[in-house]
């Protein structure tokens, strides 16, 4: 019986323990470890983000691509930054990624006196981006998080597969979010 074969929390147990021991399961945020895999994990009291694929999986691509994009915007706030590559292990290349803490944007939840502020933020998040070469941002609700105190906003997904010569998308997604 090959690993994956296994019933799913003893074989992501079994695969952070190969991948990095210092990891703890905490739950499966998306997908499966037979293709590809979105779990939350964390080292102590800190929460993190792993990401794996198999190259048989059709997320294969898009990983690479954020995995790389990721260490182009090693200095660019206001996204999820990579803590670790991992490179392949076994059947999966993989990473580990910030964890961002908050709630994903909705309009209704955020104070009106804090909403100016936190659209000045992304649309200078999302400019900073398009400076190194990144449009077509995936800025939808789910990839936003927005802190408990409302003082930030995080892009937790901002690569998607391509890096792009312009797109002016991207600004009005912005605009649509927080329009009236």
């Amino acid at each position: 019986m090959k690993w994956y074969e296994y019933p799913l929390q003893s074989r992501t147990k079994e695969f952070l323990k190969a991948l990095d021991p210092s990891l703890e399961y905490v739950e499966v945020l998306k997908g499966s470890l037979r293709y590809d895999c979105v779990f939350k994990v964390r080292s102590g009291d800190t929460f993190y983000i792993l990401k794996a694929a198999t190259e048989a999986s059709s997320h294969y691509p898009f990983l690479t691509f954020e995995r790389d994009a990721l260490k182009d915007c090693a200095d660019v706030s206001g996204i999820t930054h990579l803590v670790q590559d991992y490179g392949v292990v076994g059947d999966h290349s993989a990473f580990l990624k910030e964890y961002a803490d908050g709630f994903h944007f909705s309009r209704s939840r955020i104070p009106s006196s804090s909403r100016a502020g936190l659209n000045l933020q992304l649309t200078a998040i999302v400019k900073t981006l398009h400076e190194r070469g990144y449009f077509g941002l995936d800025l939808q609700c789910a990839n936003l998080i927005v802190s408990p105190d409302f003082e930030r906003i995080t892009i937790i997904d901002p690569f998607y597969d391509q890096k792009c010569l312009s797109s002016n998308s991207d600004l009005a997604e912005v605009y649509l979010l927080f329009k009236n």
